[in-house]
């Protein structure tokens, strides 16, 4: 997976905000979030094997996601 840019999402509740998950010998590539709010997420995000993932404007639990 890769080149992926997602923008203007809004979700209310949910398991996680982020959840990525490549391999070593395939990692996940080129992901870019922009202008997103995630709230009420029951656990913390899940990102392995990820390369290139950017984040603007993207709020997780009203904290800016680094």
């Amino acid at each position: 997976v890769r080149h992926i840019h997602v923008q203007n999402v809004t979700c209310e509740k949910s398991q996680h905000a982020l959840y990525l998950r490549g391999y070593a010998h395939a990692p996940i590539t080129d992901i870019h979030l922009t202008d997103c709010r995630f709230e009420n997420m029951a656990e913390a995000n899940v990102i392995e094997h990820v390369e290139d993932l950017v984040l603007e404007n993207v709020f997780i639990n009203g904290e800016q996601a680094s």
